[in-house]
């Protein structure tokens, strides 16, 4: 079996001109069957408006016609599939280092400011603000507690994710 992707086709016969080579004699025999046997392969295709690009086609064979060379071995394009996802997990994993960290960077400038004279003037003269800012700084406490778990939790979980991403790799070597 062989793969492709979904290419955004409005009808069935223009995605099996992509994916087979028709043009001897017989061609509509041949456009037939190539096209009965994608429809049983990928059954998702009897409603093309549902189906979105990229999505992954199963091939079949078909006697007496040949593939174009848009088709990939199934291996190829697990291959392919898994190195796409690891950099989507690599962009993720970054993305929420960033977050985390700027989370951090706020709550440590939260408890540097609620410590500052500024405040500290401030709070003497407002007895409100001397009453909320313990527990201002207990919430930025608590926020950096959080995030530090979050941030182990992330590079346990991501190098999970690796591992089973490089073990999907070797399946099949």
């Amino acid at each position: 079996m062989r793969v492709a992707t979904f290419d955004g086709e409005k009808e069935i016969r223009t995605l099996v001109q992509r994916l087979y080579d028709i043009r001897d004699r017989g061609s509509e025999e041949q456009f037939r069957r190539a096209e009965e046997a994608l429809l049983k392969a990928n059954p998702v295709l009897a409603d093309l408006s549902g189906v979105k690009n990229g999505t992954i086609l199963l091939v079949p064979e078909v006697a007496a016609v040949r593939w174009t060379s848009e088709i990939q071995p199934l291996e190829s394009a697990t291959t392919a599939a898994i190195h796409a996802a690891q950099l989507q997990l690599d962009g993720l994993e970054v993305a929420l280092e960033k977050t985390l960290a700027r989370q951090s960077d706020e709550a440590k400038k939260t408890l540097e400011f609620s410590r500052s004279k500024v405040i500290q003037d401030l709070a003497e003269k407002e007895p409100l603000l001397k009453q909320r800012i313990p527990e201002i700084r207990k919430a930025a406490e608590a926020q950096l507690t959080t995030l530090e778990k979050l941030k182990t939790s992330r590079k346990e979980g991501f190098g999970s994710l690796r591992n089973e991403f490089a073990r999907l790799g070797r399946i099949g070597e």
